[in-house]
């Protein structure tokens, strides 16, 4: 969980664009180690039928490509993840540099990237870092982690009074090849803010097929 001072620092960065782009752009917070000491934790796709389980919805992955994940919601609506912390839409896709985004992996402390995303007309700025280790505990389990934080500022947009700036906070938990937890705040430059925690309540993982 981030401090008081560390949520209203983002929170405060979120007012606008510019400000969050800004707070992109610094150098990571120094944070105290309270984790263990992870090796590097390369990008392994999870098993395709495996459903993740989190509170309020769940995730079935049913393929994927490179860096992105396909999976199928509790709704059987499909969805995207690339570099598995940013979401995708299947049907619009974003347009990205897989490339940039690689160069995050094998995810270890202070490890960052920084990468334009685009569609049609639109366009955003991307980044990622690792700030940490932790070990936490869900009600699907305790997992060691990596906290990634992550920043999505608009740079391009038809509506800059509705343009949403989201900044994020996961838990990646690499024997599980998935977030365990989240914690993102959404806000707008008309002050609309909105704040989403998650966390696994539990993992359903694929029958083996009888011979």
């Amino acid at each position: 969980m981030l401090s008081r001072r560390r949520q209203f620092v983002c929170s405060f960065a979120l007012i606008t664009g510019v400000a969050a782009v800004a707070a992109a752009q610094a150098p990571a917070t120094p944070r105290t180690k309270r984790g263990p000491a992870l090796p590097p934790a390369p990008f392994v796709q999870p098993e395709i039928g495996t459903v993740y389980r989190y509170e309020g919805f769940s995730n079935r992955i049913t393929g994927g490509n490179g860096l992105t994940t396909m999976y199928a919601d509790q709704r059987n609506q499909g969805g995207a993840r690339f570099g598995v912390f940013f979401n995708d839409n299947i049907t619009d896709r974003l347009a990205y540099s897989e490339d940039t985004l690689a160069t995050l992996f094998p995810l270890s402390v202070g490890k960052r990237v920084e990468f334009g995303v685009s569609r049609g007309d639109l366009a955003w700025l991307f980044v990622a870092r690792v700030v940490d280790t932790e070990t936490i505990r869900t009600p699907a389990g305790t997992f060691d982690t990596y906290v990634v934080e992550t920043i999505e500022a608009p740079k391009r947009t038809r509506s800059p009074a509705t343009a949403r700036t989201r900044i994020s906070t996961y838990w990646y938990a690499p024997s599980v090849r998935n977030v365990v937890r989240l914690m993102s705040i959404t806000t707008t430059q008309a002050a609309q803010k909105q704040l989403r925690r998650v966390q696994l309540i539990g993992i359903d993982r694929p029958r083996a097929k009888a011979r």
